[in-house]
């Protein structure tokens, strides 16, 4: 476990530390494994070498869900973890795991947090399918009173309005959010920042798409690699998906 929390420029160090916890977290009482598992997801957020994320963590979360490890002591389970099952499996595209989760989990959020859930749900099951349009329906008729739970909902909207293409509509949406970030008192500063990354960045790819320059999407593409964003890794694969076109429009060209 130091390794992998120390040495973050390598990925054995965390495969190691993941493969030797397996083998004998038998041994250990639930509270440990959980505490374990923590470290275990730590070391993976701290690791830079790793590349496929979204997959390990969300293969931690389902080997948590097998060793019935993501509930409470009270049988519960709380709306960030529910809410994190949901994200990490839709960005995986795992849709059996998704399906399991929230057959498996959906009961035990507090009655008064299901039917947003729900909703929440549909919207990251529909989003992963790129099936967009029915994405943000259930987006938009998401109403939950929890700041942190906000920004998700404005990250997601925000992304699927860049999905659909609907431009004058993410422009609004981003500058409605950018106005949020900096007039709420409410927001912490490092999360301010982060709001503000993905807004630019967004813009950038609004830019970009429209008239495509491979050196300016090379770039606009290191800067998000090193970035630590919830959204990343959807990021990236817009701009991979940006000098996709280029390549098309190329070879369009020399045909």
């Amino acid at each position: 476990m130091y390794t992998a929390l120390s040495v973050i420029n390598n990925p054995q160090s965390f495969y190691k530390f993941k493969i030797s916890f397996l083998e004998n977290d038998h041994l250990l009482d639930d509270t440990e494994r959980k505490n374990l598992f923590a470290c275990l997801w730590t070391s993976l957020s701290y690791n830079t070498a790793i590349k496929n994320k979204p997959f390990e963590f969300n293969e931690i979360m389902k080997l948590q869900h097998k060793k019935n490890l993501l509930t409470d002591y009270s049988g519960s389970i709380s709306i960030r973890k529910y809410s994190l099952g949901i994200r990490l499996a839709a960005m995986a595209k795992d849709f059996n795991f998704l399906n399991e989760f929230i057959g498996s989990y959906l009961h035990l959020l507090k009655p008064s947090a299901r039917e947003n859930m729900i909703l929440y749900g549909n919207a990251y099951y529909h989003f992963a399918k790129g099936e967009f349009g029915k994405a943000l329906e259930s987006v938009n008729r998401i109403n939950f009173d929890i700041l942190a739970f906000k920004y998700e909902i404005k990250n997601l909207q925000i992304m699927l309005l860049y999905e659909l293409g609907e431009t004058e509509s993410l422009i609004y949406a981003l500058d409605s959010y950018k106005h949020f970030a900096s007039n709420n008192k409410y927001v912490s500063e490092s999360t301010r920042e982060n709001i503000f990354r993905f807004i630019g960045y967004t813009g950038a790819l609004c830019k970009l798409k429209d008239r495509p320059e491979k050196m300016k999407i090379n770039m606009l593409k290191d800067k998000i690699d090193g970035d630590n964003l919830n959204t990343k890794y959807w990021l990236l694969e817009k701009t991979e998906e940006l000098l996709q076109l280029i390549v098309v429009a190329v070879k369009k060209v020399i045909s």
